[in-house]
């Protein structure tokens, strides 16, 4: 059995010249002034980055809303942080939107 597919442009590695202030950072570890890396990397990267910064300040945010609109919360302990995980559902309702606006842009791109 053998298959026979040309992969998309965003799996295939492509040469990418860096900006000034990162050439010698990069020249003194691989010795050149290109990288080389598949375009669905770049994606990842920011998918990840995106997701460390802001995911970790679910509960930040979902406290200081529920102290800004003065929530009180008088549940039973097991349902205590309600409030706290519909908060940190909106987090991950930005994070998918912005997956979803990351991913638009990539394909277009690699359309045009």
């Amino acid at each position: 059995m053998t298959l026979d597919c040309e992969p998309s442009p965003l799996f295939r590695p492509q040469e990418y010249a860096l900006p000034d202030s990162l050439v010698p950072l990069v020249r003194m570890v691989t010795g050149r002034e290109t990288i080389i890396i598949i375009p669905f990397m770049l994606h990842s990267l920011s998918m990840s980055v995106f997701s460390s910064v802001i995911g970790p300040f679910g509960g930040f945010f979902a406290s200081g809303f529920k102290r800004a609109f003065k929530i009180k919360v008088r549940f039973s302990k097991s349902i205590k942080s309600v409030h706290r995980n519909s908060l940190l559902i909106c987090i991950r309702i930005l994070e998918t939107s912005f997956q979803a606006t990351v991913e638009l842009w990539t394909v277009s791109t690699a359309s045009t």
